[in-house]
Order: structure tokens, then C-alpha cells, then sequence
């Protein structure tokens, strides 16, 4: 019928109404397309009821696709169209993107909880997905373990310190237990000696040593077929260890003796290790990389063959 029904919509001004005039008898009308409103506004029309009336996409604002069953403008969000500037479900087509209090445009790997996240991530602070182990490289640990030429009651080899440094030479950390299997009987204060902190040293004849000297508070006793791992802290997590940083170790041999001879070095063994920290508190066996021994002070480069 040619009959005229206003919608009496009022404008967000309250001065006048919007949506036109439609057609009694439904879809199309006048010459705007075969949308349900009298004009244009924004993107595109705007009627009332349940939506613009369609063909083709082409018919419908830019957010919204042409629902063939229905021959309706719907958003794909599954919003519903109230006929009102804005109003669409959280969907807004001016900005072509989400909009309203409960939906967040995210960046790509952006979420806004941990169900927007993939398995084994978390949604952070920052709205982005996260591994649950921290992200990054799967190497942040290092194992110190006596090199198998101990036997007896040998009480192996007395390490005191391990740092990580840059490419550059900068220090990153220094080493912090994170798990231990120490069968020596004597000096196994392994959180109290390697805290992450930088241990107090002094310089003896070149070489760096303990600064009390050898005591259950300065070194670490491993003892025969024991081993320690440790992680490089910074601003409260495990540093990832990278091709081109330098491992540190400190074993307390003839170097740091007051008697030439009285301390033979004993060779420490070390290994990187994968995993997590739960992964590597009271196991070794993710310790698989030998990247070298020490013998009193030794430095290792890292490579790529190192953490594989």
C-alpha cells in the first residue's frame, strides 16, 4: 500500500526524528536502494525495526553484511541493528572497527582474557597473549655439575658464583638456584651462596675470589656426580639465554688459595638446560647441551648449537 509509517525515532539532539518514512508494505520503496529508511545517514541508512533492507552486501553499511533469508542488514558480530546512529551490537560504521564499554579492538596477538589466547598462553597485563612459560627462548637455565674424574669422598668441585653477560660485555645477572641434587656434606647452601645478587668478591693476583675466603656462606660443595642449576634473574624473570651472551663460572681452585697447591681445581661441568622452571627443579634431564668445563674461572660463548 502506499501508506506512510513514521518510526518516531528521535535524533540524539531530540529536534527532529530520523529513519524517514517507510513503506507499510516492507523491503524497498522509493528510489534509496531497497533500504527500510527514507535517507542516508553516515555510512549508510539507517531505518528502524530490524534492520536496512538488502539485496546484496553492496545494499548494507560497510560493518554490516545482506542476511539472503531475511533480506536484512546485519552486523556479523551477531549485533542487532536498532536503528540508531551507533547502536549496533558494540559495532560502530564509522570507524569500521569494535566500539561500547565490553569490546576491545585488538592488536594482532592482542586479547582481552585467557580464552582469546591459544594452549600454553596467557592474556597479560598488556592485552597480549602470552607463553606460560614466560615467551621467548625455551633455554633460561644452566646446569654446574661435576665432571665425572671425582670419586670417593671427594667433596667435588666448590663453585661460588656464575654470570651472564651480553654480546657486549655487560653484565645481565648473576646465577640463582633453581634446582639441586648436591651429594657433598660440607658447604650446600646453595640459595644462600647463588641469590641472584652479585656474590662479594676481591681480586687475588688477577683472579676473582670469595672475599671471606672458603666457608659454608661464600661456596658451593657439589660433591661426586652433583649438580645445581641456575637461572639469570632480571626485573623478576628468568633471563632467555641467547647466541652471543657469555656463561661465567667461578670454582674456588689454586687460584683463591693462600698456599700454592693446597686447592687443586676441580673441572665443573656445564650444560644448558630447556623447559620451564618446573621443569628443571630436581631433574636434569632437559640438561643435554655441554657447552664446556671450568676449571677455577671459565667463560663460554654461547651458539646456536647451544640452545637446540
Amino acid at each position: 500500500s502506499g501508506e506512510c509509517v513514521r518510526d518516531d525515532i528521535e535524533s540524539p539532539e531530540g529536534n527532529s526524528d530520523i529513519g524517514g518514512c517507510e513503506p507499510a508494505s516492507g523491503l524497498g520503496g522509493g528510489d534509496n536502494g531497497g533500504s527500510t529508511g527514507g535517507g542516508s545517514t553516515g555510512g549508510g541508512s539507517t531505518g528502524g525495526g530490524g534492520g536496512e533492507g538488502c539485496q546484496t552486501n553492496n545494499d548494507c553499511p560497510g560493518d554490516q553484511v545482506c542476511q539472503s533469508k531475511t533480506g536484512e542488514c546485519k552486523s556479523p558480530f551477531g549485533g542487532e541493528d536498532t536503528g540508531v546512529p551507533g547502536d549496533d551490537g558494540g559495532m560502530s560504521s564509522d570507524d569500521g572497527g569494535m566500539s561500547g564499554d565490553d569490546a576491545t579492538e585488538l592488536d594482532p596477538g592482542g586479547c582481552n582474557d585467557n580464552d582469546d589466547c591459544p594452549e600454553e598462553e596467557f592474556c597479560n597485563d598488556m592485552n597480549q597473549c602470552e607463553s606460560l612459560g614466560g615467551g621467548g627462548s625455551s633455554y633460561k637455565f644452566v646446569q654446574l655439575r661435576e665432571a665425572p674424574d671425582c670419586s670417593g669422598e671427594d667433596e667435588g668441585p666448590d663453585v661460588f658464583g656464575a654470570r651472564l653477560e651480553d654480546s657486549s660485555g655487560n653484565t645481565l645477572g648473576w646465577g640463582q638456584v633453581v634446582g639441586t641434587n648436591i651429594t657433598a656434606s660440607e658447604n650446600t647452601n646453595a640459595s644462600g651462596v647463588f641469590n641472584g645478587r652479585e656474590p662479594s668478591l676481591e681480586n687475588q693476583e688477577g683472579s676473582l675470589c670469595p672475599a671471606g675466603g672458603f666457608g659454608s656462606d661464600s661456596v658451593v660443595s657439589l660433591g661426586c656426580s652433583g649438580w645445581m642449576i641456575i637461572g639469570f634473574e632480571q626485573n623478576g624473570n628468568y633471563i632467555d639465554l641467547e647466541a652471543g651472551q657469555t656463561v661465567t663460572v667461578f670454582e674456588y681452585g689454586e687460584q683463591c688459595c693462600a698456599t700454592a697447591g693446597a686447592c687443586p681445581p676441580e673441572p665443573v661441568g656445564v650444560r644448558t638446560c630447556s623447559g620451564s622452571e618446573g621443569d628443571v627443579i630436581g631433574d636434569d634431564s632437559t640438561c643435554t647441551n655441554d657447552i664446556g668445563v671450568a676449571r677455577g674461572q671459565g667463560s663460554f660463548t654461547l651458539t646456536e648449537n647451544d640452545l637446540q
